[in-house]
C-alpha cells in the first residue's frame, strides 16, 4: 500500500470517528452518513472543500433499508428491487445574507430536494417541483425533470472493529463519489453561475427515484466550467 492510500484510508477513519462522535451527541437511528463537498474552478490545480458534514437518512431511506435487509417488501410500496444509484443537487437548502446563513433543513419525513437543479441526468426527482412562478430563463435550470444522475463511483470500504478480545475488520462503510462537472448544469450560461446548498441521495428502479438521504450546508456558487465533487460516506 503506498503512502498516499495509506493517508486517504486514515483520514476516511477520522469522518466515520466524528460521524460517530456527532451520533452519540445527537442520537439517531439507523443508518449514518457524512458529506464531504468539494469545489474546484477551471484554473484550480486542486479540489477545496467547502462543506464537511453529517447527513439525513431521511424516514423513506429507513424504509428501505428495513426492507433491503430482510428482502420483505410492503404492499403498498415494495422497495426490496430497488438500489442506491443517483444523486441530485439543489438550491433551496439555505438562505444566505451577508455572512448570516439559515439551513432550511434537512428534515426526517423530506421525500424531494426543496428547489432542484436540472442536471440534464437520467431520472426526474420523485416530487415535481413547480417553478410556474420562475422567469422563463430559471425554468430551464431549477426543474425537477433529468435533475438526478448517475453516482460516478461506489466504494466498499474496510471498517475495523474491537470488543476487547476480538478484533475483525469487514467493509461497512460505502463511499459514493458524486460530480457535477463542466458543462452542468446545462442551462447555465458561460458567465453565469447557481447556488448550490443541497444534495440528495436516491435509491432507483427503472424510471422511479426515491430520496434516501438528504443534507443542506451554505450556498456554493457553481460557474459552467467548475466542477463539484461530493464524497458522501454511509454507515451500516
Amino acid at each position: 500500500m503506498s503512502n498516499d492510500q495509506k493517508i486517504i484510508l486514515s483520514d476516511e477513519y477520522k469522518i466515520f470517528d466524528q460521524l460517530i462522535k456527532e451520533n452519540r451527541q445527537k442520537p439517531k437511528a439507523g443508518p449514518l452518513g457524512w458529506v464531504r463537498a468539494y469545489m474546484q474552478g477551471k484554473n484550480d490545480l486542486t479540489r477545496k472543500l467547502f462543506f464537511e458534514g453529517p447527513n439525513m437518512v431521511v424516514a423513506q431511506g429507513r424504509f428501505f433499508v428495513a426492507q433491503k435487509i430482510f428482502g420483505v417488501g410492503d404492499t403498498n410500496a415494495n422497495y426490496t428491487g430497488y438500489k442506491i444509484s443517483h444523486f441530485g443537487v439543489g438550491a433551496g437548502g439555505a438562505t444566505a445574507q451577508g455572512d448570516s446563513v439559515t439551513l432550511l433543513g434537512p428534515h426526517i419525513c423530506d421525500n424531494t430536494m426543496y428547489k432542484p437543479i436540472k442536471l440534464g441526468g437520467t431520472h426526474n426527482e420523485p416530487v415535481i417541483y413547480d417553478n410556474s412562478g420562475l422567469d422563463d430563463d430559471l425554468k430551464g435550470l431549477y426543474s425537477s425533470y433529468g435533475a438526478l444522475k448517475p453516482i460516478k463511483t461506489i466504494t466498499l470500504v474496510s471498517e475495523d472493529y474491537e470488543d476487547g478480545e476480538r478484533e475483525c475488520s469487514y467493509k461497512s462503510k460505502v463511499k459514493c463519489e458524486c460530480v457535477v462537472g463542466p458543462g452542468e448544469p446545462p442551462a447555465l450560461t458561460v458567465n453565469g453561475y447557481v447556488p448550490i446548498s443541497e444534495a440528495g441521495l436516491y435509491f432507483v428502479s427503472g424510471s422511479t427515484a426515491k430520496m434516501f438521504a438528504h443534507v443542506c450546508f451554505p450556498p456554493k456558487y457553481k460557474e459552467l466550467d467548475s466542477t463539484i465533487t461530493i464524497d458522501w460516506f454511509i454507515l451500516c
